[in-house]
């Protein structure tokens, strides 16, 4: 357990998020003790009902942004290592990170944050303005993922918004 301790605070503000599953029958009792006294900051669960990925003990499974597993295994492998820094290069740090190591994972600029888009249908979508083409925006779900959007399909608020800050970023 450490091991995942240093791996939660290594990663967390880059955007890992670990989840630990208690698989041993042990009391709820028990493992609140057991986070206490090894600082886990972490979830823990009480068992699951997912799917089986093996029967080692301890072992990690790695997903990608995308919901994908990238990895399954020992948590203190270099592979696992490596997929973690791999999945997190598509991954949005949480909201008040800071860039402590000067990666420029933290120095992203977007041109409007993470917001709530609505279309002219009335659908809504939470996501940053990374960058604009013409009509087409590249946008940035808060799992990392990004795509393109004509943006002429925005609300007109949300277009006028849009307006607004191509015009100051053009002074």
């Amino acid at each position: 357990m450490p091991h995942l301790v240093k791996m939660d605070k290594k990663y967390r503000d880059k955007g890992l998020v670990l989840i630990g599953e208690e698989v041993q029958g042990t009391s709820e009792d028990k493992i609140k003790d057991f986070a206490k006294e090894h600082d886990v900051k972490f979830p823990l669960t009480k068992g699951s009902t997912g799917p089986r990925t093996g029967n080692g003990i301890p072992r990690i499974v790695v997903f990608d942004v995308e919901g994908n597993s990238v990895y399954v295994g020992h948590p203190s492998s270099d592979d696992c290592e490596k997929a973690i820094k791999e999945a997190l290069k598509s991954a949005t740090p949480p909201e008040g990170s800071e860039d402590s190591d000067g990666d420029d994972f933290f120095t992203r600029r977007e041109l409007i944050p993470t917001r709530t888009w609505t279309n002219k249908d009335g659908n809504t979508l939470e996501a940053a303005l990374v960058s604009l083409s013409g009509t087409t925006g590249t946008f940035r779900k808060p799992t990392g993922q990004t795509f393109a959007y004509e943006t002429t399909n925005l609300s007109t608020d949300d277009q006028e918004l849009i307006s607004e800050q191509a015009g100051k970023n053009d002074d």
